[in-house]
């Protein structure tokens, strides 16, 4: 039969590797959490790319002094 010393060992033991356990999953939690806020952030980086190319210079923040007055084929249509 064990003492309780051996027993107290033995359970903090225990302890210290399911702890261990515990941490490396977390940390594959955490790893995986970065990966998929990283590649949101690319995603939304990749999108604002392509909308800020398929937007007409007029409304591209770059383009601070452009000429803002429409053209003639740009003049918009009022229904009455």
């Amino acid at each position: 039969m064990k003492t309780k010393t051996e027993a107290d060992k033995e359970a903090v033991l225990l302890a210290l590797d399911q702890l261990s356990q515990t941490m490396d999953v977390m940390r594959q939690v955490v790893a995986r959490l970065k990966r998929s806020v990283e590649q949101a952030e690319a995603a939304q980086a990749l999108e604002s790319q392509a909308a800020a190319s398929h937007r007409p210079k007029s409304q591209t923040r770059d383009n601070k002094h452009s000429d803002t007055t429409p053209k003639n084929d740009e003049l918009p249509v009022i229904l009455h």
